[in-house]
């Protein structure tokens, strides 16, 4: 960047060059906020029905927050969340399964690269 510096009556003035450096310290980590969570579902909740919303916070984010399901076997073909917001829903018909409970475990990114 160039800086001009002049006196008052315009007589006397100077050019140089500047260089600006910015330093961006990313030094507070993401958190899950309302943990833990827990919640009961009716077996015969209507597919695609919100369920719950997850929340994560990241106070010196740059970009996005993705959310995704991971856990067991049983879990990411009965539960999504939605990427962006952090919905989970069910899926497929809970009846079905003869499992008493799932734990569906959702992480987040920091943007789609780095999940």
């Amino acid at each position: 960047m160039i800086v001009q510096a002049s006196d008052n009556r315009g007589i006397n003035t100077r050019v140089t060059n500047v260089s600006v450096t910015v330093n961006v310290l990313r030094n507070q980590p993401p958190f899950f906020t309302n943990t833990p969570y827990r919640m009961s579902v009716s077996e015969r909740t209507a597919l695609a029905t919100s369920l719950y919303r997850v929340t994560a916070n990241d106070n010196d984010l740059i970009g996005r927050i993705v959310y995704t399901v991971i856990g067991d076997s049983y879990t990411p073909g009965y539960f999504t969340v939605d990427s962006t917001s952090g919905v989970v829903s069910a899926i497929s018909n809970l009846t079905v399964d003869y499992n008493l409970f799932y734990v569906v475990s959702i992480v987040y990114c920091l943007n789609l690269w780095h999940c």
